[in-house]
């Protein structure tokens, strides 16, 4: 259903010239409360989309607190990230996505980590002082999946196979992580539900895109403690080639988002709370409309710190275009469609080739 009265489509949205990313002039990272998101209530719905609305279009990113994402499962994903951190280099090289060169799934160690002729590899990683691990779509971490679904395949890695940590080593750490992401992912399909709102269309609008399946990829980061004068632990600026991601800071604050004056506006970590951010697949199916903003991790404050963005994903075989209910004479596509994964492999091309 749509919540709001429809209007012309300038009155709701007003008119864009360009399809680039607009940056507009914000000094801090709004919050939205999430309370609502589980109610039957129209006007409950109405007062949420309108709120989601207010900061996806303006700042693109946001801290959402009263989520219903369980504090057990947040403090369990961390925990064994921290574990995992901790172990040898040695034993985290088991998982090293080189070894098959898969640019999301796996562990990427710090570029220093490894021999010169493997650092070309990391370069897609946009930045120094930091090691992570990717794990992404598997059908046990799919609580919507149908009983006979099969595992697809592509020529990304977006749908893994993951690779795990030993049980032996880490019994609690695949439990723990595969938890987090069915969260992840029920919880992403239903905020989508929201954005569709918030343009005004029936909020099963954008479904298709995540269906039959969504390769989401989680990421934990580990920053390294640095001398944030010298060398600070850093991600280079980008926007997500996702529809949203979903942050989880940790206790240590280190996001910065980029706004219309080309300042770097901090996003501090906030107790109880995740941030929300959109990306570029949600900016072109809005036709421009939600804002895709520029950011950075970069870690300044001296000590360690482990962040774990998760980038919610179209399905790999999902076409890409404007809503046309965000489509007028005065507002015209700023994409023509396209295949979701066939744009993702030409998008790590590009990357690796050194064009974007």
């Amino acid at each position: 259903m749509s919540v709001f009265k429809k209007k012309p489509l300038e009155a709701r949205f007003g008119t864009i010239g360009a399809p680039e990313h607009v940056q507009r002039e914000f000094t801090q990272i709004p919050i939205v409360d999430l309370s609502r998101l589980s109610s039957s209530s129209v006007e409950d719905q109405k007062s949420l989309a309108a709120d989601i609305y207010a900061v996806a279009t303006t700042v693109g990113f946001f801290y959402i607190k009263n989520h219903g994402i369980p504090d057990e499962f947040l403090d369990d994903m961390q925990d064994t990230a921290r574990q995992y951190f901790a172990l040898p280099l040695e034993t985290k090289m088991r998982q090293y996505a080189g070894t098959r060169g898969n640019e999301f799934i796996g562990y990427h160690p710090t570029s220093d980590a490894l021999p010169h002729d493997a650092q070309e590899h990391m370069r897609v990683s946009g930045g120094s002082g930091f090691e992570s691990l990717a794990f992404g779509y598997e059908l046990a971490g799919d609580p919507d999946k149908a009983e006979d679904d099969q595992m697809p395949t592509d020529p990304c890695g977006l749908y893994g196979p993951n690779e795990w940590p030993d049980d032996a080593i880490l019994p609690d750490f695949y439990p723990a992580q595969l938890r987090y992401y069915r969260c992840l992912l029920q919880f992403s399909r239903r905020l989508l539900q929201i954005f569709a709102l918030a343009l005004d269309v029936p909020e099963d609008s954008f479904d298709s895109l995540v269906r039959p399946h969504s390769p989401s990829i989680c990421r934990l980061m580990h920053y390294y403690a640095c001398n944030p004068e010298t060398e600070p632990a850093a991600t280079g600026a980008h926007t997500d080639i996702c529809l949203f991601t979903i942050l989880h800071q940790g206790g240590v604050s280190g996001l910065q988002v980029k706004n219309a004056r080309q300042e770097w506006i901090a996003a501090p970590s906030i107790p109880g709370t995740l941030v929300v951010n959109i990306g570029d697949i949600l900016h072109y199916s809005s036709n421009g409309i939600f804002q895709s903003t520029p950011h950075r991790g970069i870690n300044l404050t001296g000590e360690e710190r482990y962040s774990v963005p998760f980038f919610f994903n179209a399905d790999y075989n999902a076409t890409i275009s404007c809503l046309r209910d965000c489509v007028s004479d005065d507002r015209p596509a700023i994409t023509e469609p396209f295949v979701f994964g066939e744009w993702m492999h030409r998008q790590i091309h590009g990357v690796k080739s050194g064009r974007s």
